[in-house]
């Protein structure tokens, strides 16, 4: 069935791409914080892994009562073994499938981790927004994605993925914003909705873009990936107000850039987002429950 819906999701995929899985019902949702060790295999959950200085999310949508899931991850950190460790101790033993995987673009302290997740995971399709970058390790993830066979499939604003009642919304970039000059402004930008929860995903992205997005209500989350690690040069007002999340994220490790920067700290801070960072929180998992609350769990 899983070929058939990709079929499909290369056909639609200008449209809405839907993936032909049943439907997960769910209720509103409002926050609670909760520091725990237990499984949730028949929840929704985002998980945002802790690879040092990169970005990478593994998102596991349930999809009916037997607790299968669709498994999206989002890039793949630098090539350190971090992701690949992660993703592994998340996953069942006997999982040997990652339904999508996605990158935001091809930097290597997003994609570096990929070829090992590639090599263990089949993979049902690639997804990106095809911007390439002439560097060692975005060609050898390309060529070990051919080799195996995986669809890859480029997308872009207004596309979309449809996974039962859940849906992956592509905000950006547009056709614009994909010839930047700054490579991260092209960073392909994701909204998740599970429920009524809202997550953002939004890789690299600069002011340039921020300013473009503050401009969509699409923009507006629950739960965002605070944009290039925290960095000083993608935090405007206006793209904090348009998102107003009432979680931030910032995904980063031990560097030499200042990330994260006190103005993205004190901007989040302001809009009166609870702050959670990878270096000293480690992997952050959130399960979206079929009650009225949003669990997170931290693994320190």
């Amino acid at each position: 069935m899983m070929d058939l819906a990709f079929e499909l999701l290369e056909k639609y995929k200008s449209r809405i791409i839907p993936l032909c899985i049943a439907l997960l019902v769910v209720n509103t949702i409002l926050f609670s914080y909760i520091i725990s060790g237990i499984s949730n295999s028949n929840k929704t959950e985002f998980d945002f892994l802790d690879v040092g200085q990169g970005d990478s999310e593994l998102l596991q949508f349930a999809v009916d009562t037997n607790r299968n899931r669709i498994k999206v991850l989002i890039d793949g950190g630098p090539e350190n073994g971090k992701a690949l460790t992660a993703i592994t101790s998340l996953l069942s033993p006997t999982d040997s499938y990652i339904d999508i995987i996605a990158i935001t673009h091809p930097q290597a302290d997003h994609i570096g981790g990929l070829i090992d997740v590639v090599k263990k995971y089949k993979v049902g399709a690639f997804i990106w927004a095809g911007r390439e970058n002439d560097i060692s390790i975005f060609h050898e993830l390309m060529d070990v994605l051919k080799k195996s066979d995986t669809k890859i499939l480029e997308l872009s604003r207004g596309d979309s993925i449809k996974i039962g009642a859940n849906i992956i919304r592509v905000v950006s970039p547009d056709g614009k914003l994909l010839l930047d000059k700054d490579l991260n402004n092209s960073s392909l930008v994701l909204s998740a909705k599970s429920a009524s929860t809202t997550a953002l995903f939004t890789g690299d992205i600069g002011k340039t873009a921020e300013l473009s997005l503050s401009k969509l209500s699409l923009t507006k989350a629950d739960i965002i990936k605070v944009p290039h690690h925290g960095s000083r040069y993608s935090v405007i007002s206006n793209f904090l107000n348009a998102v107003s999340p009432k979680i931030a994220v910032i995904e980063v490790g031990k560097n030499s850039y200042g990330h994260p920067s006190e103005d993205a700290l004190n901007g989040y801070a302001q809009i009166g987002a609870t702050i959670f960072r990878t270096d000293k929180n480690g992997t952050l998992r959130f399960i979206i429950g079929d009650g009225r609350n949003v669990n997170v769990i931290k693994n320190n």
